[in-house]
């Protein structure tokens, strides 16, 4: 029994050594890692010192042309936006950005699959758990996940699935800052008379989501210039309604414009790469007609 206890404990205090090991090699991997979605994550996080941020999902990735609202407002401007992450990701980057500095405007750009619909949650808690050494997303990954803050103990967990995009962003050398963190995407559609837009139905809402959003209004608004945007969606003949959106915006005197049924731009598919994205040249005059709401 003695014998037993002892490779027991001894098995035990590998396995943790191990873990914290790996972890620690995996984290310094990843911390200084400056090249391709990584590196720009680090940027943001570690470096970004700009007036104004864009945060949210691609749309405010593809849609917000930095050097243009820069020469608009006279104001640095750096784009956060991160592809397929929402309110949940973006209120802890705020967070970890906090630790460094506020930036004097932020703006929000709102996708509802992210940002209000629900879904399931989980699905964000890959790229928030990399910011947990920066002593922000603690809380966040307790309400999201299932038993994060002990799975959150091993060294390992938080770049288990990482490994590859690590190895592959250091070795491939892809520049994705010098454009302030814009990210054009290329192509243009063709008419299509049939195409018809997803009906937003917010019937549901997703309580958790919500929630984050309402901190990030109630927390930021008293700090800085906060901006709630919504860029136009292609085949729209009239801007989408979001009520719950709009009166939190009201609550906390937040500046919301939704320029979702903006004619200029939801029937023109040379503007777009897909269905969803503006091409860089839909980017860029989409980006100048709403300069006008970020001047100071």
């Amino acid at each position: 029994m003695k014998k037993f206890l002892i490779s027991f404990i001894l098995t035990v205090a590998f396995i943790v050594v191990a873990d914290q090991a790996i972890g620690y090699m995996l984290k310094r991997g990843y911390d200084f890692t400056t090249f391709g979605a990584i590196g720009r994550k680090n940027e943001i996080v570690n470096y970004v010192k700009s007036d104004i941020v864009i945060l949210g999902s691609s749309r405010a990735l593809h849609h917000y042309v930095p050097p243009i609202i820069s020469d608009s407002t006279g104001l640095s401007c750096y784009n956060c936006g991160l592809g397929g992450q929402g309110i949940i990701y973006h209120y802890a980057l705020l967070r970890a950005m906090s630790q460094r500095y506020i930036p004097k405007m932020i703006i929000y750009e709102l996708t509802p699959e992210y940002d209000i619909e629900p879904s399931n949650n989980a699905r964000f808690l890959t790229e928030i758990r990399t910011l947990s050494p920066h002593g922000c997303a603690d809380s966040i990954l307790s309400v999201v996940g299932h038993m994060e803050r002990m799975k959150m103990l091993s060294g390992i967990y938080p770049y288990n699935s990482l490994l590859f995009h690590i190895v592959g962003d250091r070795l491939q050398h892809k520049d994705l800052i010098s454009q302030n963190g814009y990210i054009p995407m290329k192509g243009s559609l063709k008419k299509d008379e049939n195409y018809q837009p997803r009906v937003l139905d917010f019937s549901k809402i997703d309580s958790v989501k919500v929630s984050f959003f309402e901190k990030m209004l109630r927390e930021y608004s008293k700090k800085t210039k906060l901006i709630v945007m919504v860029s136009p969606i292609y085949g729209s003949n009239a801007p989408a309604s979001f009520d719950v959106i709009e009166r939190l915006c009201a609550r906390y005197d937040v500046a919301f414009h939704n320029c979702s049924g903006d004619q200029r731009f939801t029937h023109a598919p040379s503007l777009y790469s897909d269905h969803v994205h503006f091409n860089d040249s839909g980017a860029r005059q989409y980006t100048a007609s709403v300069c006008k709401y970020f001047r100071p």
